[in-house]
């Protein structure tokens, strides 16, 4: 069958073959005209094969209709030749406008009834029959043939613009989809795709959605986990929640990309159902690595600030705002300790600012090197830092009274004055911390480089 022939003139091939096929079965029957019946097989066979032979594509699809005329002719012999029985006579004639009506627009039949009405009389009339021409007869049968095709054509007319319709509306959210900056893809319920716009496609790295179609998703975009083993489709919470029907959502996911390269995404998924059953799902995600590097680089600004805020600049240690953080954790048992250089101002005044900032960081490091990794240290105010001792009340004033010993060893002559207090339950800690800073007068008062606990009355020991 030849490419450039159409669905209506391949018909009429077959019509026209089984004609010639009929005519030379027919030489064989008693009482028959082998000659008549022989022209009648070889026209229609050449017809059939004309039929197949014209390019019909490059006409307009009513070109078809002028092969009516060939058939009528033929079905005109056939009946004068008396090679069809009467009352198939009728029955080709509504065969012919079935196919009117199965090829052609409605009201087609209308104008070419006139030609095929001629078409039918003529043979009736010219030649003699058993059965007499009737004008109620062929009143009735013309109707019923414009019936049949007006029906046919009509209901076809109107499947078709419904076609036309479900076609055009589904590009025109075809249109609408890849006008949209969010990237979506539909997914059958195994989770391949069904359709991807286009912003979906150029997130992927993908040329247009139409390569996105048939793949499945998670082998595409969710593969491999962070830490780079594979990812099994049975533990995505995303194919997991498609197969259940259920929403599902991921935050700042890792996916990947057509050509290995990865983002960081937002990924929605929701499923689609129809008259209750899930048949599918639409998804949607977007790509925030940079919001997600913009997050990170705000949060470290912030911890980079936070810690700026609670350091010493001088000493590197934690500063006052530090100090009254942890005093407000201090509970029963925990000792404070405040600490303060000897003689600061004779360093300053005598040696310059610079050596005794200089003493100060080295005080700051010492403490810190010499306290355990759950007790603090900070710089509380000028030469004075203040120490506290988690948990280590009842030998707090040893602990100190070791530090200052230490501190000897290290700090070429400068030495330093504590005072130790106990925190009990129920007292306030401003008046441990008020009973650390009276030692540490007292301390001063006996001679400075030593270390004085407080008064057992004001401030209980563990």
């Amino acid at each position: 069958m030849r490419a450039w022939t159409t669905l209506a003139a391949r018909q009429f091939a077959v019509l026209f073959a089984a004609a010639g096929a009929m005519s030379f079965v027919g030489i064989a029957e008693r009482g028959s005209d082998p000659v008549e019946f022989a022209a009648i097989g070889i026209v229609a066979l050449v017809m059939a094969g004309i039929t197949l032979a014209v390019p019909w594509v490059r006409w307009p699809d009513r070109m078809a209709l002028v092969l009516l005329v060939p058939a009528i002719v033929l079905i005109g012999l056939a009946q004068g030749t008396h090679l069809l029985p009467a009352r198939t006579y009728g029955s080709l004639f509504i065969l012919l406008f079935a196919w009117i009506g199965a090829h052609h627009p409605p009201r087609t039949s209308l104008w070419v009834l006139p030609f095929i009405a001629v078409g039918y009389t003529v043979p009736v009339l010219a030649v003699p029959h058993d059965a007499p021409f009737s004008v109620p007869g062929f009143i009735v049968t013309m109707s019923v043939c414009v019936l049949i095709a007006e029906t046919i054509s009509r209901a076809l007319a109107a499947q078709g613009e419904s076609q036309r319709d479900a076609a055009r509306s589904a590009e025109t959210m075809r249109l609408i989809l890849d006008s949209a900056a969010q990237p979506t893809v539909a997914l059958n319920l195994s989770g391949d795709v069904t359709m991807a716009n286009r912003a979906a496609a150029e997130a992927l790295g993908f040329a247009d959605g139409a390569q996105l179609v048939g793949l499945e998703l998670h082998d595409v975009m969710h593969h491999t986990k962070v830490d780079g083993t594979p990812y099994p489709p049975e533990e995505c919470p995303l194919f997991t929640a498609l197969a259940r029907g259920e929403p599902a959502r991921l935050t700042a996911e890792m996916f990947f990309k057509k050509d290995g390269s990865t983002f960081f995404g937002d990924f929605n998924l929701e499923p689609v159902r129809y008259n209750g059953a899930t048949v599918g799902a639409v998804s949607t995600f977007s790509d925030v690595t940079q919001r997600r590097r913009e997050e990170r680089e705000t949060y470290a600004r912030l911890l980079d600030s936070e810690r700026a805020a609670l350091t010493d600049p001088l000493t590197g240690i934690g500063n006052r705002r530090h100090a009254d953080a942890f005093l407000a954790a201090v509970g029963p048992g925990d000792a404070i300790a405040l600490v303060d250089i000897d003689h600061f101002k004779r360093i300053n005044d005598e040696q310059g600012h610079a050596a005794g900032d200089l003493v100060l960081r080295k005080l700051a490091e010492h403490l810190e090197r010499q306290v355990r990794t759950n007790d603090h240290v900070a710089r509380f105010g000028g030469e004075e830092f203040l120490v506290l001792l988690s948990g280590g009340a009842s030998t707090a004033a040893a602990a100190i009274e070791r530090i200052s010993h230490a501190w000897a060893d290290v700090s070429d002559g400068v030495t330093f004055s504590a005072g130790v207090a106990a925190h009990a339950a129920g007292r306030p800690v401003i008046a441990t911390l008020a009973a650390a800073d009276r030692a540490l007068y007292e301390a001063k008062a006996r001679g400075r480089d030593r270390v004085v606990a407080a008064d057992p009355g004001e401030a209980v020991r563990a």
